[in-house]
């Protein structure tokens, strides 16, 4: 799946048309500062439903492009739409099903068997995400208010206009997505995996549910200091859905509180991700620690208070 995501990513972007989405997702939301923020945002979304977990390099480039086209060098401005578009490629990873994830379920899935995970299932699971999402992209228009007015109108409508007409190859593609979609959402009625369509036990004994995820939460945070999100994955999803199982939370819940947990950085090293977008040298390090420190508060408040309680609400959070 994570191949294939791959080489369908490369021949969207070969043929424009993830660029073509981008900049009418702009251009829909206004092309002032806010509005690129939130096109960027928008744009996420909509990359994230066609190519699972393979926006990451096609929003990098859209955000250098932006800010060199505008002029902008490193600065409040310039780091708010190189960390918008590093947020939208990587948060709707916890709304819609993805191979990063499957990653954890797979390890997971050794020791309690097929989890059964559906696409259409994973969406109704995580709904509440798309609150989150839209907060974060809230905080960094609030964050990185640029020193003079940024408005990108006629640039954006010119690079669209540049592309022309919708191309055959073009439309190729969104049947092709469009297709690999159907796929997916109706997966329980074909059956066929969605792979192929595209040691804390005696601390923990006796304490609430909440105490537990949380604890999971703030371990795999402070765990990403030294290791990777793909390596806390492969190390803990096994023990820690044992332990799932032990305290009759489900063990599905446990792999996203994990994916969660280690999605929550400081430092730009912790997540290779997120550092390609450090890496432009358009984002001072204290702005990219400004918002992934409001990004840690804000998810842990979002996942006690909400995510948890519609979890339980809808019969998710037990075996």
């Amino acid at each position: 799946m994570m191949i294939g995501g791959l080489i369908l990513a490369n021949i969207l972007q070969s043929i424009g048309l993830l660029k073509r989405i981008a900049y009418k997702c702009i251009i829909l939301t206004g092309c002032s500062y806010k509005g690129i923020i939130y096109g960027i945002g928008l744009a996420g979304l909509v990359l994230n439903v066609m190519i699972p977990a393979q926006a990451t390099i096609p929003l990098a480039a859209l955000a250098f492009g932006i800010c060199r086209a505008m002029g902008l060098k490193k600065s409040k401005a310039a780091a708010g739409i190189m960390l918008s578009a590093g947020l939208a490629a990587l948060l709707p990873n916890y709304l819609f099903l993805n191979p990063n994830l499957l990653i954890v379920y797979g390890v997971g899935e050794t020791v309690v068997g097929p989890s059964g995970v559906t696409w259409a299932g994973f969406l109704y699971h995580n709904a509440p995400v798309i609150l989150f999402y839209v907060v974060m992209f809230w905080i960094t228009t609030k964050l990185f208010k640029p020193e003079t007015a940024v408005n990108g109108k006629e640039w954006f409508i010119a690079e669209y206009e540049q592309l022309g007409a919708i191309k055959k190859e073009e439309k190729k593609g969104v049947l092709i997505c469009f297709l690999l979609f159907i796929g997916l959402i109706t997966q329980p009625w074909h059956k066929i995996e969605v792979a192929w369509v595209f040691a804390f036990m005696p601390m923990l004994e006796g304490r609430s549910v909440t105490f537990v995820l949380v604890f999971m939460w703030l371990l795999c945070m402070l765990v990403n200091f030294i290791l990777t999100p793909l390596a806390i994955g492969a190390t803990f999803a096994v023990p820690l859905t044992q332990i799932a199982l032990s305290l009759g939370i489900n063990p599905e819940v446990m792999w996203l509180t994990i994916c969660h947990g280690y999605d929550q950085i400081l430092l730009p090293y912790e997540y290779p991700l997120y550092m390609l977008f450090f890496s432009f040298n358009l984002v001072y390090l204290k702005e990219f620690v400004k918002l992934f420190g409001v990004k840690i508060i804000v998810n842990l408040i979002f996942f006690v208070c909400i995510l948890l309680p519609y979890w339980n609400l809808i019969g998710f959070l037990h075996i």
